[in-house]
């Protein structure tokens, strides 16, 4: 079926009153069901851990450091911070990158067919947004990590399907063609 003959589904409103909506029903535009937005995270994850491990070892960021006397390994906090930082930064450039452009879609996304588009026009959010939700995302991680679950948890009871980053960008993960 060419991607001209899919139906779009209504802007607003929760996904099941939408009269075309049922799940697993990929309608181009509806919101993205939550599995397939916690797959990309995972995919994307796994995309991410090539490029931060080569810069952590190529900058020589240490997270453990092992005692000569003992011979025990102990954690380097310091290590640890840097090598937290540098992923964050790695993460914000890479979703700015390619959820800021045209197809809104990381790598992650593109395998699962869901895209990040501006929740008002279903339009391109440009660079800036996009590594701004990103970098709103690992944020909420980093008090503990509860913010950031309930976070990416939020989608499962919100009516548009948008997480708490999504809401602060203006931003709706849909399914694309």
């Amino acid at each position: 079926m060419p991607d001209d003959d899919l139906p779009i589904a209504p802007q607003y409103g929760a996904p099941s009153a939408d009269p075309g909506y049922s799940p697993g029903n990929r309608v181009m535009g509806a919101p993205a069901d939550w599995w397939r937005r916690l797959v990309a995270i995972i995919l994307d994850g796994l995309v991410l851990s090539v490029p931060n491990g080569i810069l952590g070892f190529v900058l020589g960021i240490e997270t453990t450091k092992t005692d000569p006397v003992t011979g025990d390994p102990t954690l380097r906090l310091g290590g640890l911070a840097a090598l937290t930082l540098l992923a964050l930064v790695v993460s914000v450039i890479y979703s700015g990158l390619l959820e800021g452009s045209a197809h809104g879609q990381s790598i992650g996304k593109m395998a699962m067919r869901i895209q990040v588009r501006d929740a008002e026009t279903l339009g391109p959010i440009g660079f800036g947004r996009a590594a701004s939700r990103r970098f709103i995302y690992q944020a909420l991680f980093l008090p503990l990590g509860i913010p950031g679950l309930i976070n990416g948890l939020s989608p499962l009871w919100d009516p548009r399907r948008r997480a708490w980053h999504d809401k602060v960008q203006n931003t709706l993960v849909v399914n694309s063609a």
